[in-house]
């Protein structure tokens, strides 16, 4: 996989095929994508999840955890704000490179 940031959208490769999803409001143009920005860095399955649309998060408060082979990877807020979108529910397959919350100012 491969994920590149074009014309405002973020675009992961793969062997089958390319797919394009908006550009989440703090990795726009003149941005850097941060180790941690709310997009999947493994893939597994969504073991469970922490926080609920309209909670308020700090940086570092865990989101959600994924499990990969069975051990788990918390996925943490990347900045302080309220939690917009949780886009995958418990048990669901995460594939590397998507987006897994969105977060509000």
């Amino acid at each position: 996989y491969h994920r590149i940031v074009k014309d405002e959208a973020v675009v992961s490769t793969q062997s089958t095929g390319v797919l394009g999803k908006p550009l989440p409001k703090h990795l726009q143009l003149g941005d850097e994508a941060k180790e941690d920005d709310g997009v999947a860095s493994v893939e597994g399955l969504v073991q469970k999840i922490f926080t609920a649309v309209g909670q308020s998060v700090k940086q570092g408060d865990t989101i959600l955890q994924v499990n990969v082979m069975k051990m788990l990877f918390d996925i943490t807020a990347h900045r302080d704000g309220i939690v917009s979108a949780v886009l995958f529910e418990e048990g669901d397959r995460v594939s590397k490179g998507q987006l897994l919350y969105e977060l509000a100012e």
